[in-house]
């Protein structure tokens, strides 16, 4: 927060959640969850709302036929022409075509990227483990896995018990 502003200026936090089935199973389109303190059972008025969408219900209510778009192929079958829109110029026009298209490919290198980089650290961790088994020191499995001691450290400490 800037100097001087309170905690009662922060703007409401909503959070979505738009699910490809009902996920708390109680056959509604829609979840408010709400906090509240357990002890006395009074509202946590914090600003923050967590919402639930159930995709699996597409009725002729506004939400429903939102949902309805969301997962509708074809632009001209879409209910609001707001969404429809856009969804023919992604799906239509070279340029939309194109963004979407870095888009994926943005997307997928961070995938390779994060795959690489936790397959590397899986590899560090047996080769430490390894190291560790077999009596090596602390400092060596550091130097020789490129884990940090901490990392190393506990790890021995897993192996031990």
């Amino acid at each position: 927060m800037p100097k001087g502003k309170t905690y009662k200026q922060l703007p409401d936090n909503y959070v979505v959640f738009i699910t490809q089935n009902d996920v708390l199973k109680g056959g509604l389109p829609l979840y408010h969850l709400n906090r509240k303190i357990e002890e006395n059972d009074k509202a946590f008025a914090d600003g923050s709302h967590i919402i639930y969408v159930n995709n699996k219900i597409k009725d002729e209510t506004p939400l429903g036929r939102l949902m309805h778009d969301f997962t509708c192929k074809n632009p001209d079958d879409m209910y609001y022409p707001e969404l429809a829109e856009k969804a023919r110029y992604f799906k239509e026009t070279e340029k939309g075509l194109t963004n979407m298209g870095d888009v994926f490919e943005k997307f997928a290198a961070k995938r390779a990227k994060e795959a690489a980089e936790a397959t590397t650290k899986e590899n560090k961790i047996e080769f430490a483990k390894g190291l560790l088994a077999d009596g090596m020191s602390i400092e060596f499995t550091v130097r020789h896995s490129k884990l940090s001691e901490a990392e190393v450290r506990e790890l021995a400490s897993k192996l031990s018990a």
